[in-house]
């Protein structure tokens, strides 16, 4: 339901986009030097690019994106754990309730021996050790919880991202398409800085000043629309592990096996919709 709003043009459009911010601080410079000198010319100058800001906004932006392919990688292993890690268990169950004496799914949960299963030798637990079968129930849960939560932080970056990109752009774009002066009206900063001062924006020296205006909306829109479906993805891949975690800590603790079986038939639904996103996360952290 969410892999599609992932796609490879959208990393390409990220990619773009730091492209463009890596070599933006020089450029500010020489703006801001080209502004400074036609103010010593006697030039009443409107209000130029705020080149500081923009300098901290970009960095800030870039590190963001540098970021984000390791944070990715990280819920790549992490949901692949998670998935494993109850698939196993579910697995192991439905063989421990067939192989069980009798009428196997009308036993107590805790009459299994937990010990068996594959999650209890786990090297690293986020609960205390479990000492029954609930208490691996209850690990499984806080590792979905947890997987959700950790999606959530990268989510987080990704609006902060967003958050930043409206700020250079509108502080940006608006700014150049503005007059260079009181003086001479009609005249945008970019003409002056590229015919006066020789400064071009990244990448666009072989453009007119209106192609590089364009160039630039492109690059903002397109960035704009990859954030916020990476940023919509997330919050289905959060949804579905943080709504299989609470599912399986709201479970009636007095269940029978063959009402855990049921419980975990439907908290499976979840995990095979992480299994899909996740699969869409292994493209992005390649890419």
């Amino acid at each position: 339901m969410f892999g599609f709003l992932l796609q490879r043009h959208h990393f390409v459009y990220l990619k773009n986009y730091l492209d463009f911010l890596v070599l933006l601080p020089p450029v500010l410079d020489l703006m801001k030097n080209a502004s400074a000198t036609w103010r010593q010319q006697g030039h009443t100058l409107v209000t130029p690019p705020d080149v500081n800001k923009l300098k901290v906004l970009s960095s800030f932006s870039a590190g963001y994106l540098n970021r984000l392919t390791s944070e990715i990688q990280k819920l790549d292993r992490q949901c692949d754990s998670v998935i494993s890690d109850v698939n196993i268990f579910f697995e192991e169950l439905r063989a421990a309730i067939k192989d069980a004496p009798g009428s196997g799914i009308r036993m107590s949960v805790n009459s299994l021996d937990h010990r068996k299963f594959t999650l209890f030798v786990s090297d690293k637990f986020i609960a205390l050790p479990p000492t029954n079968v609930d208490g691996l129930l209850h690990e499984l849960a806080l590792r979905l919880i947890y997987l959700g939560s950790d999606v959530g932080e990268v989510k987080s970056q990704m609006r902060e991202l967003n958050l930043d990109i409206h700020t250079i752009f509108f502080n940006f774009i608006d700014t150049l398409a503005l007059d260079m002066c009181l003086c001479h009206r009609g005249q945008t900063k970019l003409d002056h800085y590229n015919f006066r001062g020789g400064v071009f924006l990244p990448g666009m020296k072989q453009i007119t000043p209106k192609a590089q205006l364009v160039e630039l909306e492109k690059i903002y829109r397109k960035a704009s629309s990859a954030i916020n479906n990476m940023n919509d993805f997330l919050f289905g891949l959060r949804y579905f592990a943080d709504s299989a975690g609470r599912e399986l800590i709201a479970r009636n603790r007095k269940m029978n096996l063959g009402g855990l079986v049921l419980k975990l038939s439907g908290i499976s639904l979840f995990v095979a919709e992480i299994d899909v996103l996740s699969e869409q996360i292994k493209i992005w952290s390649k890419t």
